[in-house]
This record gives structure tokens, sequence and C-alpha cells, in this order.
């Protein structure tokens, strides 16, 4: 059989030429060469393209696709092993003479632990396909290129994969609900725990939400993990960000997020008040009445032991404990006036603003050192109507405004929304949320 081979040489400086079996072919200069194509001709006319290539150390598996001048996957190989620091040899296939691109795709074990089979002979058997729409997904590749096939010799540049691979082997749907480790379930619409059961049997999936009087959903999963149900439950609605599956159940939201959601963060425990008893008064009051992340540290204001709540007053100066955000250790403190309910940290001007209940609402600006630089008092008749108290504020996304929420002590409840200039802390309007059959007013 005359053939024509292609081996790789060591990478040449930019600017210069690549030599391949005695034909000098130019390198562009923006071009990494990490493989190179031959096509090998038989004595007997069957065209076989060979593929040579020297992925990074760390990655144990590579996988070869090609494609046709329309896009069409022509062929393709198993996931393959990879020694590292040894070149790829054998990708041999088959290749029609419309062969035009081809992309390789490799993974380290690592990426791949997961969802590897027992049986590593599966892998050798089916080879990786372009995934559709339901089929699960190959891990995103830790190194991929492509090359364009053109005539015996093709360069070959590192890039992205361009569409999502699978293959025979991978687990129909992933398992989403385990017996020792359920889904967290929260329900949107309901102010206090409520139960909820999520089985999962191979790929049909059921949420069970009769005790809190909402619906029980049954469906399958499909390859990944989106949620098919059936009718006469609730309905499938866009995801949140980081829940597994979402739900409208007659109007309520019902968000699933599975045990990889949960390990997203760690959680450590300091006493700020050490030596108190468990508070299980009115919602609302306690030991502490706010925190919030300032620069580099955690701020928590701390009465001391006292028992503070909405339309509790602490009448003694409480502290603003602040707290290093990564060693959790005390860095230092500052006091602030009495009856001081909550803060913000105005990060474009590195202050603290404070919100003032009792006699006298008022909002106070402080700067880093605990020195109040101006106090602006609530003056409006109906925030101030004696039925009303300020609970919380927050700095809205435009960072020009303040919005301070105040809540009616009695029952109906209403709340007011109070709008206030960032800068000056003036108020510049107040929304009413009213009780349902209470009329809105605005300013």
């Amino acid at each position: 059989m005359a053939a024509m081979t292609a081996a790789l040489g060591p990478q040449p400086a930019r600017g210069h030429r690549a030599r391949v079996h005695g034909a000098q072919h130019a390198m562009p200069a923006a071009l990494t060469v990490l493989t190179v194509l031959a096509l090998l001709a038989s004595s007997c006319g069957v065209d076989r393209l060979r593929v040579i290539a020297s992925p990074p150390d760390d990655v144990d598996f590579v996988a070869a696709i090609f494609f046709d001048a329309d896009g069409a996957m022509v062929s393709s190989t198993p996931l393959l092993a990879h020694e590292a620091g040894q070149p790829l040899r054998g990708f041999y296939q088959k290749t029609p003479s419309d062969l035009e691109h081809a992309q390789l795709a490799g993974w380290s074990r690592a990426s791949l632990a997961a969802i590897l089979p027992a049986d590593h002979s599966a892998i050798e058997r089916a080879n990786v396909r372009i995934a559709a729409e339901e089929d699960p997904e190959l891990p995103s590749p830790d190194w991929s290129a492509s090359a364009t096939i053109a005539g015996d010799v093709a360069m070959v540049v590192e890039g992205p994969l361009r569409r999502a691979l699978t293959a025979a082997w991978l687990p129909a749907c992933p398992k989403l609900a385990l017996p020792e480790l359920p889904p967290l379930v929260d329900i949107r619409c309901a102010d206090t725990p409520q139960a909820a059961v999520v089985t999962q049997n191979d790929c049909t999936f059921a949420i069970d939400l009769r005790s809190g009087g909402l619906a029980r959903t049954d469906g399958h999963l499909d390859g990944r993990g989106r949620l098919i149900a059936d009718p006469g439950g609730c309905t499938v609605v866009p995801t949140d960000p980081v829940a597994a599956i979402s739900l409208d159940c007659g109007g309520c939201i019902i968000d699933v997020y599975t045990r990889e959601d949960r390990s997203r963060f760690t959680a450590s425990r300091i006493d700020v008040v050490p030596g108190v008893p468990l508070h299980e008064g009115e919602r609302g009051s306690g030991y502490v009445s706010d925190l919030a992340v300032v620069g580099s540290d955690v701020a928590v204001l701390s009465h001391g032991g006292r028992i503070v709540g909405p339309a509790l007053c602490d009448t003694a100066p409480p502290d603003l404990l602040f707290f290093d955000r990564e060693t959790l250790q005390a860095s230092h403190r500052s006091t602030v006036p009495e009856c001081a309910i909550a803060f913000v940290f105005d990060d474009a001007r590195r202050e603290l603003i404070v919100l003032i209940t009792g006699v006298t609402p008022a909002l106070a600006r402080f700067d880093g050192s605990g020195r109040e630089l101006s106090r602006v008092p609530f003056d409006d008749p109906r925030l101030l109507d004696g039925d009303h108290v300020p609970i919380s504020m927050a700095i809205t996304s435009d960072r020009l405004r303040l919005a301070v929420a105040w809540t009616e002590t009695a029952t109906p409840a209403s709340t007011f929304i109070a709008a206030h200039d960032l800068a000056s802390l003036e108020l510049t309007g107040v929304v009413e949320i009213p009780h349902p059959g209470r009329s809105i007013t605005t300013e």
C-alpha cells in the first residue's frame, strides 16, 4: 500500500514554515498547530483519514467527530483512552470524498468521574454523537480543537466545541432525588415551612405538595433533568437560575433545588451575643436587628442581650459589630444612636445609613469611624399616624434611591414604602401596599 503519512514535530516559531513529508506549507502566525490530519490512500482505492494529535497531559479521554460540507455528522469515534505525553495515533475513519471538517474533544478522568459506567467496555462500544434537545450531555470538554480538511493535510487549532455531545452509555436522566439526600423545596407563597415529598424512580419524578394544600405533580425527566409534567398537576415554568425545577401550582411558584445546589456554600457560626437564651417572641424581634456586608467585613447591629423589634425601641445605644468576612474574627465596633433598628452601607460614599425608630423616626448618615454626619427626620403624616413603624430599608438597583418599609402594628396590616434620595436622604415619594379591600395611595 502506497501511503502518504504525517507526523507532528516541534511547534515552529512564529513566522517559520512547517515541513510535512518534504512539502512546505506556510504556517499562519496566529495559529498554534496541535494536530495534523493526513489522508491515506490505500492500494484498493478506499480513502481513510488518520488523526495524529497531541492533547494536553491532563486529558485522559479523547473523541473525534467528522462532518460534511453541510455540517452534518458523517462519523465519529468512541471515547478513546489517552496516555499523558503520548500523541494519539489510530483515529482511522473511512472517509467519503465530501468530508470537510473535524472536531476533537478531550476530558480529564475527574471531569467524567460522576458519569463513567462501571463497565468501561461500554465506553468503547458506543461512538459519541451530536446531542439532541432531550439527550443527556457529556460535560463540556477540558480541551477541544477543530480543522477544515482540504486536500491531504489540514492544520488543527485549539477552539471551542461547537455542539454538545452525547453517548449511549450516559444515564437516561440525572438523579435529582436520593432517599438519603432529598431535594430542597421552596414554596414561595407559604409564610411557614410546608411538607413536600419528592421521589424519583428511574426517570419518573413526583412532587407531592398535598399536605400544604397544593397539588401532586407527576412526570418524567429528560436527559438534561428537565421535568415533562403529566396533565392535571402543576405547570413547569422557566427555572429559577439555581433551581433544578420550577412549578406554577395555581399561582404559587415552587422551586426544587437538588443536592448539588446545596453545596454551593459552607456555613460557619459565631456567637454575636453570647450567653443569652433562645428568643421565641414576636416575629421580627430579637437580640440583633440587622446585618450587612460592609467592605471586607460583615457588620451586625447588636443590642447587647436586649430584645428589640419593630415596636420595641432600644433606649440604650446599640453596637455595630464588625467581623472579618474571611475569618469571622471581630475587627472593631461602633456605637449608634438609641432606637437604631436597621442600616445599609452606601458603597459609593463608604458611609453607613442608619434607620432610627422611636418618638422621632429618622435616617442618619455615619462615616467609617462612627461619627454622625447628618440626620433627616421623617415628616410625612401617613408615616407618623401612630400605627406604623419603620422596619427595614434597602438601596435600590439604580443606586440613587433608598427605600424604607413601614408596617402597621394593628391588623389588618398595610405597608408603606418610602423612597428617599440617596445623597440627601430627603423623602421623594410614598407608596402604600394595602391590605386586601383597602385603597392604594401613591405620591
